[in-house]
């Protein structure tokens, strides 16, 4: 069993100048057990929304390929290109396609409306009217 003041000291880091030798010896301990809980809202979005690979963000260096040919062909795509220019085709497809539902419930909102405009203009010319016209 170490004594406290020895405990004390591993249980963070340590920088121990040793004075018979001219060595500087520095360690760092991890603590067993002492990890801080994250919290529950946070531990939920993380596990519903995950986050995405941040190593593959936009770059110069990941979207450029690692070659070019001297004669001026295009250089094969990679598996990372062409699941990027998959995923980009399959969400133009889905923006188009909620697009045109969105100008299809514009236009048919606005026939409803007109309709509505319409019956009201035939309910209000039906109604009972004098019989002959005052001289």
């Amino acid at each position: 069993m170490a004594c406290s003041r020895c405990s004390a000291l591993f249980q963070r880091a340590v920088s121990v100048r040793i004075p018979s030798a001219s060595r500087h010896v520095s360690t760092t301990i991890v603590l067993q057990g002492k990890r801080r809980k994250e919290p529950a809202l946070r531990k939920w979005g993380l596990e519903n929304f995950p986050r995405e690979d941040r190593s593959r963000q936009r770059s110069a260096l990941y979207d450029l390929p690692d070659f070019t040919y001297l004669d001026g062909r295009p250089t094969p795509l990679t598996k990372e290109q062409l699941e990027k220019k998959e995923k980009n085709y399959h969400l133009a497809k889905r923006i188009v396609m909620l697009v045109n539902e969105m100008e299809q419930a514009k236009s048919t909102h606005l026939k409803r409306i007109e309709a509505e405009d319409t019956r009201r203009k035939d309910i209000i010319g039906s109604k009972l009217k004098q019989k002959s016209n005052d001289l």
